[in-house]
């Protein structure tokens, strides 16, 4: 069952008697000035908070109570952090242990260096370093990156700080108080570095954009065939509760509609090289064949989302196409440049 958790105190109130408690907490002030993010009960002891990719461009934060602390799953951004760690206050006073960044992406990891000044230790599997040093090089003794040039469109990196994680194996299992949740590696998929956290007792798994429910996937860096490949993987680990990197956590049929999706999308492409059509220009029909689909039309819905709407379909389709042929699709006249995963949706934010 998946309990939504309200806070009924006000924020002020709480976080003076918690005072004490949770001493040092720094909260900046649009998080405290926005309504709290909702704490959603998976099983006793697991929850999570949910994010806010349409507004405030974060994802959703697992929380996993361990022998009297918390993990938490996605760093999100600094102030998506510190909106969902008053959430977490206006339930749980415990102290924080890690935060695992399920990926690379900015906002699943711009986050830690908050979390870190709470007790949060940033933890990520091995192999993200690698794409980490190509977004962020400052972090590995290089030039600015993208958090620099970010700056001007997300304000809260002003007062905050690139951090990176400490790495682990995939594999790699925390266990203490009777609770075991493991770090996975599955495969290359929506980057290469993707890892989710599985709990195998409560059968609760989180993650990452490997599973989004709606119009979320942004695949600038991704590998199609593999990632069906992935979500094959990740339905055999038997999960009853799926938390997806964005939108409402649900079942296994998440993993399902997601895979799905790619499934038809590949299918749509394919039928039209066999064709002899030309794909580029056939795309707005496939999407619009999507959207009458209710098995996909929640992925493809228009959407105020710049990496969400029309663009990222045609990037989709266009991945796939280079996936299948080894040829790169030209783009259709009057779009932009493709995104590159979030950094472009914070410009295009701050532009509208």
């Amino acid at each position: 069952m998946i309990v939504v958790m309200h806070a009924h105190a006000s924020r002020s109130a709480f976080l003076a008697a918690l005072a004490g408690a949770a001493a040092g907490i720094a909260v900046p002030a649009r998080a405290r000035a926005a309504a709290l993010p909702e704490m959603i009960a998976l099983a006793p002891g697991v929850s999570y908070v949910r994010g806010d990719i349409e507004n405030a461009l974060t994802c959703n934060t697992g929380v996993i109570e361990s022998a009297g602390r918390l993990s938490l799953v996605d760093a999100a951004v600094p102030d998506g952090a510190a909106a969902a760690l008053q959430a977490i206050r206006a339930h749980s006073a415990l102290p924080l242990a890690r935060v695992i960044d399920t990926h690379y992406h900015l906002d699943h990891t711009y986050g830690n260096a908050f979390w870190n000044d709470h007790g949060a230790e940033p933890i990520a599997v091995e192999g993200l370093a690698a794409e980490l040093a190509s977004a962020e090089p400052e972090l590995f003794g290089g030039g600015p990156g993208l958090w620099q040039k970010m700056s001007s469109s997300l304000a809260s990196l002003k007062s905050s700080r690139p951090l990176a994680p400490r790495y682990a194996p995939s594999g790699t299992t925390f266990e203490a108080a009777g609770r075991a949740f493991s770090l996975i590696h599955p495969g290359v998929a929506h980057t290469r570095s993707d890892a989710v956290v599985w709990l195998p007792k409560e059968r609760i798994l989180f993650t990452g954009d490997l599973v989004a429910n709606g119009p979320y996937n942004a695949v600038a860096d991704s590998t199609i065939g593999s990632w069906i490949g992935v979500l094959d993987r990740l339905r055999a680990l038997g999960p009853a509760i799926v938390v997806p990197g964005h939108g409402d956590a649900g079942g296994p049929e998440l993993i399902d509609r997601q895979q799905g999706y790619f499934r038809a999308v590949t299918a749509a492409v394919d039928a039209a090289v066999a064709a002899g059509k030309d794909v580029g220009a056939e795309i707005p029909a496939m999407r619009e064949r999507l959207r009458a689909d209710p098995a996909t039309a929640k992925y493809v819905n228009d959407h105020h989302l710049a990496y969400s709407a029309f663009f990222a379909f045609h990037d989709l389709a266009a991945k796939i196409y280079h996936e299948r042929t080894g040829k790169t699709l030209a783009r259709l006249p009057g779009l932009p440049p493709p995104a590159r995963c979030c950094g472009d949706l914070a410009r295009y934010r701050s532009a509208t």
